[in-house]
């Protein structure tokens, strides 16, 4: 993972990564919320 990030600057890199947390926490509220609707859980594939 490393050897990628060479190239990018700390701060671009932060962001990158607030950005795909930001997205990946997204997902799993909505997940949640789906399963208080159906009241049965869902289990993510990315989990």
């Amino acid at each position: 993972m490393t050897g990628g990030w060479g190239i990018y600057p700390p701060s671009k890199r932060q962001k990158f990564i607030q950005k795909w947390l930001e997205r990946f926490m997204d997902k799993r509220l909505k997940l949640q919320k789906k399963e208080r609707q159906t009241g049965k859980p869902i289990t993510p594939r990315y989990a």
